[in-house]
């Protein structure tokens, strides 16, 4: 990844949270002060240190990210994860405004960015200027038609358990909460103070329906939010960086994020 993207990486701790902090290799002065934080992917119970979402952005958009290691299930369910992007965020408001803040991730990311955001309301922290939420949808007690369709026939992309299997990450990573709980199942929370959303899947994405069904949950809230559906490709395709349909894919998040955030006051 870092041949075709160039950065630099260095691992941080920030609160208490270990995390990697991935820089450009020239930041124009446009972008001083403008930053991201990244959550990864991996059903909520593997990807330690995953950079993969995090390093193209940096490139692309020319702004450090920082890719929170957030604590995983089992052996850590709800809230710990979220409590450890809280805490991440809110010291990088000591050094950014909130309007030159945007916070992204992809599958169990995306789901921990509206999460993320819910729980920045309920303390009254500032919300950052914008969100991506990829390959993922807002309701974790129903993940919508595609996954159905998924867990039937094997069609649609990655294996994605029904939450009431047994062996669900995502039931590892709910544990003892309500899953329909606006905490987790973010989709029955106050929609209407979200910033700015990029949705973005692929019609063989099993999480599909969950990211239509939220689109629509944040429009009717009346946020601005954009869902990019890209035809016959896969949940998360843009990890596959050697894709035309990724590259696109990345360059749109990229676009987006520098649409949204702040340069210097």
């Amino acid at each position: 990844t870092r041949e075709q993207y160039p950065v630099t990486i260095e691992e941080v701790e920030i609160a208490g949270v270990r995390c990697h902090l991935i820089r450009p290799l020239e930041t124009p002065p446009e972008n001083q002060g403008k930053a991201l934080m990244n959550m990864h992917g991996g059903g909520f119970v593997m990807g330690s240190g995953s950079l993969v979402e995090a390093i193209p952005i940096a490139h692309l958009a020319k702004v450090s990210v920082v890719s929170v290691d957030y604590r995983l299930a089992p052996e850590h369910p709800y809230p710990a994860a979220v409590d450890d992007c809280l805490a991440v965020y809110a010291q990088m408001l000591e050094y950014h405004r909130p309007d030159q803040l945007g916070i992204y991730g992809a599958s169990a990311g995306g789901f921990l960015t509206g999460q993320t955001l819910v729980r920045l309301q309920r303390e009254g922290v500032p919300l950052p200027s914008c969100a991506g939420i990829f390959t993922a949808g807002g309701d974790l007690s129903d993940l919508g038609d595609t996954a159905h369709l998924f867990s039937l026939s094997g069609f649609y992309g990655d294996l994605i358990l029904p939450t009431n299997h047994e062996l669900s990450e995502i039931r590892s990573y709910i544990g003892g909460a309500d899953p329909k709980d606006a905490g987790l199942s973010f989709i029955n929370g106050d929609l209407a103070k979200f910033p700015p959303t990029l949705l973005m899947s692929g019609t063989r994405d099993a999480l599909l329906s969950g990211a239509a069904n939220l689109h629509r949950a944040l429009r009717r809230a009346g946020v601005d939010a954009d869902l990019h559906v890209f035809e016959a490709m896969p949940h998360a395709h843009w990890y596959n960086i050697q894709l035309p349909e990724a590259q696109e894919a990345l360059q749109e998040q990229a676009n987006f994020f520098l649409k949204h955030l702040k340069g210097p006051a």
